[in-house]
């Protein structure tokens, strides 16, 4: 199955990193990239077709919207089935952990920063 994947994170050098190392890792040749969760929730709104798939890379901790707020919008969409969201965050707490687990869109929680070995894993999984 095709799948885009979407980066959402308010810094613009976690961005560029996970930017360079999904590509590098041959992950996707084209991630989306968005600053704020908002136009990311916009993008996916505006261009879903119904054979599209997302894996969204999501921050937490972001102006405008976090992460938590994107993930109640998002699902409350009709179209939960066709996305996956990875939580890739600085936070170490065990209460944002276990928060992540109570989403069913949540598939992973991963610790920053992205790696290249992790994206690779990330290929095989999906």
């Amino acid at each position: 199955m095709a799948f885009e994947i979407i980066i959402i994170d308010d810094d613009k050098v976690f961005v560029w990193l996970q930017e360079k190392l999904v590509k590098k890792s041959e992950l996707h040749a084209a991630p989306h990239c968005f600053l704020n969760a908002k136009d990311a929730l916009n993008f996916i709104d505006n261009n879903l077709t119904p054979s599209s798939q997302y894996i969204i890379l999501l921050d937490i901790n972001m102006p405008i919207m976090n992460g938590w707020d994107f993930l109640d919008s998002i699902q409350q969409k009709p179209y939960t089935s066709q996305i996956d969201i990875i939580m890739l965050s600085s936070s170490i707490e065990s209460s944002d952990k276990e928060r992540a687990r109570n989403y069913s869109l949540v598939k992973e929680y991963l610790e920053k920063p992205l790696t290249l070995e992790l994206c690779k894993k990330l290929k095989q999984t999906l």
